[in-house]
């Protein structure tokens, strides 16, 4: 994955804050180049997204064993829970080739700060399988936690117990997860993370200044000129945009919402200082200046 910090890590999208995978046409996917090894063991191997479907038992630093994650459910494959002796935390998760963001929605009452308190999950950004097992990785490639096929949660009065089972895809929703966008046209070139990163505004000038930036540390904050938006971004190991975006007013005012552009986007190009935004379909939907 190209990832912001050592390795200039970059950190789809989501729709009144439901997610949606950017990438979603049909191009089949590339060969990503490989995964990373695990120190004194045998090789991890790039696994599909719909391969990390599952109710698994997390070994994570700061978890007790008795602590499960439901990645994918009956009610979307995009749907995450995180089962502690507490209770439930639940959010959803986008995936990419090798790839994986996170967010939290909501968390029952006993497990307090929900949020706050799976710093471990929201820091993942990779996935890989490790002979059975799948480990969930940082940004650096350094293991977050191990999941392994092992038991469920007990029942749980505010959860329901369809959330601590073993999610079933059908074929349908193993495609929604698997798919890869359409590729660019002929000669054009995704940009890395270091050519997107900072201010971009629109072509057009606004007096109320909307823009978008695209911070090093994975996160992205904008604005359409009078509403503020942000999220989490991350080019997978094929360039490709995953991005998540939090809850945005409904101000109305003149400006631009290259935000939408952002999320709706699976491709980005940069050609000297402009910013090119693509669909999964490889469709032009917008354009931004170096700000």
């Amino acid at each position: 994955m190209t990832r912001p910090g050592a390795r200039l890590l970059a950190a789809a999208a989501t729709l009144a804050a439901i997610p949606v995978v950017a990438a979603c046409a049909g191009a089949p996917a590339g060969d990503g180049g490989g995964g990373p090894t695990t120190a004194g063991g045998p090789a991890r191997e790039e696994v599909p997204p719909s391969q990390l479907v599952g109710l698994w038992r997390v070994d994570a630093e700061g978890e007790s064993e008795d602590t499960w994650v439901q990645i994918g459910s009956p009610y979307s494959p995009h749907d995450l829970t995180l089962w502690r002796e507490c209770g439930a935390i639940s959010g959803w998760w986008l995936p990419g080739a090798g790839a994986m963001l996170t967010s939290i929605e909501s968390w029952s009452g006993a497990c307090g700060d929900g949020a706050g308190a799976v710093d471990w999950l929201l820091a993942v950004d990779g996935f890989a399988a490790d002979g059975e097992d799948r480990v969930l990785l940082d940004a650096e490639g350094e293991v977050l936690a191990t999941l392994s096929l092992d038991g469920e949660p007990p029942p749980h009065p505010d959860v329901a117990d369809e959330l601590r089972t073993q999610p079933e895809l059908t074929e349908e929703q193993a495609a929604e997860l698997d798919v890869r966008p359409e590729p660019l046209p002929n000669g054009t070139e995704p940009a890395a993370a270091e050519e997107v990163l900072g201010r971009w505004v629109p072509v057009e000038t606004y007096e109320t200044d909307p823009f978008i930036e695209l911070l090093d540390d994975g996160t992205w904050t904008g604005s359409d000129g009078c509403n503020g938006v942000g999220g989490r971004w991350l080019l997978d190991d094929e360039l490709v945009l995953l991005v998540t975006s939090g809850p945005q007013t409904l101000i109305g005012c003149e400006g631009e919402n290259l935000g939408s552009m952002l999320v709706g986007s699976a491709w980005l190009v940069v050609d000297g200082d402009t910013l090119t935004f693509y669909d999964a379909e490889g469709t032009v939907i917008g354009e931004a200046a170096r700000g």
